[in-house]
């Protein structure tokens, strides 16, 4: 969904930012085995934490991708301030 979603950078900011998740992913992963070891959470809580608050990312990115949304795209934000602005200056 990365791919789809960012457009701007060619291949390397999809990839940037899936290095980025799989970081994420992977020190949750880590912080949740370490706090199943502790006792601060249950065995079974410890070792899924990651994977619960991945998917719905994943989930997220994946509608964006197949609707096409500039969600990723800066230009897409830089628009939407704009709009926001001059709302509010028609407004006074």
């Amino acid at each position: 969904p990365l791919g789809a979603i960012i457009r701007k950078g060619g291949i390397g900011m999809p990839v940037v930012i899936s290095v980025f998740f799989f970081l994420v992913y992977y020190i949750v992963s880590i912080t949740g085995e370490k706090y199943a070891r502790v006792g601060v959470l249950p065995s079974t809580a410890g070792m899924w934490l990651s994977t619960i608050l991945i998917v719905p990312i994943g989930f997220m990115l994946t509608y964006k991708a197949t609707r096409d949304s500039g969600m990723m795209n800066i230009d897409y934000y830089i628009l939407k301030i704009r709009k926001i602005f001059k709302l509010k200056r028609k407004t006074k």
